[in-house]
C-alpha cells in the first residue's frame, strides 16, 4: 500500500513453506477442523449441547 517492496520475498517464502508444510504432512484445511470442532459441541444449530438437553 505505501509502494515498498522489500517485504514481498519474505512473504512469498513464508507462503510457500506453509503451503509445503501442509502438503507434507497432509494436514486438514484449518476451516474443515473447526467446523468439526463447532458441530460436536453444538446440536449443529448453533445451540450448545448442554443448553439443549434442558
Amino acid at each position: 500500500m505505501t509502494a515498498t517492496t522489500s517485504v514481498v520475498v519474505p512473504m512469498i517464502i513464508a507462503g510457500a513453506t506453509a503451503m509445503l508444510t501442509t502438503t507434507l504432512l497432509k494436514s486438514k484445511p484449518v476451516y474443515d477442523s473447526l467446523r468439526e470442532i463447532f458441530v460436536k459441541s453444538t446440536d449443529g444449530d448453533g445451540t450448545p449441547r448442554s443448553a439443549s438437553a434442558s
